[in-house]
């Protein structure tokens, strides 16, 4: 998990734009299940103590297979705040929704 400071377009893109970065694993996710509208879902589990390693105002949270170098998903930060190197960080638990076709 990588919160970055814009849109990464790929995984290098994303590794250079992150400022604060956690190692989750399957144990970290909840679901599939039954989406809010539709679909299906899976759930992030909440990350506290992330390490901050620059400064920086993070817009964007990603989620990266480090093994493949692989973006797999990035989504916009709900409230940007400033965060400082040296800090941690707890990112919330949040969701990822794929609705049904229509």
């Amino acid at each position: 998990l990588a919160l970055c400071t814009e849109l990464p377009a790929d995984y290098a893109a994303a590794v250079a734009a992150a400022i604060a970065t956690a190692a989750i694993d399957s144990g970290d996710f909840t679901g599939p299940a039954n989406g809010e509208t539709s679909g299906r879902k899976i759930a992030v589990d909440a990350q506290t103590d992330v390490p901050v390693a620059a400064d920086g105002d993070p817009t964007h949270v990603c989620l990266l297979d480090s093994v493949g170098e692989r973006l797999l998903y990035a989504t916009e930060e709900d409230t940007v705040q400033t965060l400082y190197a040296g800090n941690t960080v707890d990112v919330p638990a949040w969701s990822i929704e794929i609705r049904d076709p229509t």
